[in-house]
């Protein structure tokens, strides 16, 4: 497993979904969530861990963030101090 980014829920469940359509095994580990150690600094809510299972696929699976990245905005509050920016 390697992972893709640390992301609000409601993004990572877009990317899961984007992965899904690609045919990119894909999971979410929910450490971060409510009550297992809250929100990461710089984002609001629950965070969850996004990771796919080949890491042949985490190069394509950046690039998918990366690309709803740009279709939202890279200034919402979604995508403020994500991990994915740090990535490279």
């Amino acid at each position: 497993m390697e992972e893709v980014a640390v992301l609000p829920a409601v993004v990572a469940m877009r990317l899961l979904s984007e992965l899904e359509a690609e045919g990119i095994a894909a999971g979410t580990s929910d450490i971060l969530g409510a009550g297992g150690g809250g929100a990461l600094p710089g984002l609001d809510g629950q965070s969850v861990t996004v990771f796919v299972e080949d890491g042949a696929h985490l190069e394509p699976a950046r690039a998918i963030l990366e690309r709803i990245q740009k279709q939202a905005g890279d200034h919402t509050e979604y995508f403020e101090g994500d991990s994915a920016a740090d990535a490279d």
